[in-house]
């Protein structure tokens, strides 16, 4: 998977896109760090992926948090 600025991959947008359409998938950073924040992939790609489900606890389990739980984006990114 190749990583592309935000900024490359707007000029570069058709070129992308046909690499996409032969398979190809990218990940789009913002900044200088080059932390991906997207990814683009072929739509038979993600079509094709499966859903998580809870494992043996399904429809037995449940989960709560309190009202003033707070965890910004990154924290959650990182988990």
């Amino acid at each position: 998977m190749k990583t592309l600025e935000l900024k490359e991959a707007k000029a570069k947008f058709s070129s992308i896109m046909e690499d996409v359409l032969s398979g190809e998938e990218f990940a789009l950073s913002f900044d200088q760090n080059h932390e991906a924040f997207a990814v683009i992939v072929p739509y038979g790609t993600w079509k094709n992926t499966k859903k998580r489900s809870i494992g043996t606890l399904e429809k037995r389990g449940s989960v709560e948090f309190s009202k003033d739980w707070q965890i910004s984006e990154e924290e959650f990114c990182n988990l």
